[in-house]
């Protein structure tokens, strides 16, 4: 089996619901739209949000050309394979015939003088293309999450039952008192994979690669979850 089979296997189950995310976060007047003795909001509301995204359009117009670029280059596509929804509300869009490239920017919640920013990778048609060199020259280790979502639901107590009676040298496991999520971590990694009924996210604390995710995601598949009839 390559390390990419299980991608597939999702796949197919999950009806393509699957996700390579990268999160960060920055001050908002570090945006290419923040003038000097610009405001800084102090809460989300609707007229904050709207601030932001407006602030945010050029960032993400420049995110957006250097993809663009990245991806015509090594995928060695041509302008009629390569669809640009330019940046509004937030959001700006390449979509090209493997995946859709997405880039959002929005109001931290918690700390509303903070934007987040959002770069996702959906619509993978060709999961091949992420073990590819292309793949490699154009994001490289952008991304530090890789979600699967499982429309049929997951039985977490079945998954942490599961878990706890594996050698405990070799992974751990955290959830909350009515089990609505667990946490699985694999011995000398930095990946953990949190489960919840509707998916599971493979996330990395340090730089990781798609295929590292990936191969996460196989181990945790393989040892807990087809023996309890989920593939």
């Amino acid at each position: 089996m390559s390390n990419i089979d299980p991608l597939v296997t999702a796949m197919t189950r999950a009806e393509e619901e699957v996700r390579l995310i990268s999160e960060s976060v920055m001050p908002i007047k570090e945006l290419k739209g923040f003038s000097r003795g610009g405001r800084v909001p102090t809460s989300t509301s609707p007229g904050d949000i709207r601030y932001v995204m407006q602030l945010a359009k050029a960032d993400i117009d420049a995110d957006l050309e250097v993809k663009f670029g990245s991806l015509r280059s090594a995928f060695g596509l041509k302008r009629k394979q390569l669809e640009v929804t330019e940046p509004d509300d937030g959001i700006g869009v390449i979509t090209t015939p493997g995946f859709a490239y997405e880039v959002t920017v929005s109001v931290d919640e918690e700390n509303p003088g903070k934007a987040i920013w959002r770069r996702c990778l959906v619509g993978i048609t060709d999961p091949d293309l992420l073990a590819g060199e292309a793949f490699d020259e154009v994001f490289g280790s952008d991304f530090s999450i890789l979600e699967v979502a499982v429309p049929d639901g997951l039985n977490v107590e079945a998954i942490v039952d599961c878990v706890e009676e594996a050698d405990p040298d070799t992974v751990k496991i955290d959830y909350d008192k009515d089990v609505t999520w667990c946490e699985i971590r694999l011995a000398e990694s930095d990946v953990k994979v949190r489960v919840t009924s509707e998916a599971i996210r493979v996330s990395s604390r340090g730089e990781t690669s798609p295929t590292q995710l990936i191969e996460a995601y196989a181990e945790v598949q393989t040892r807990f979850l087809q023996s309890l009839g989920l593939q």
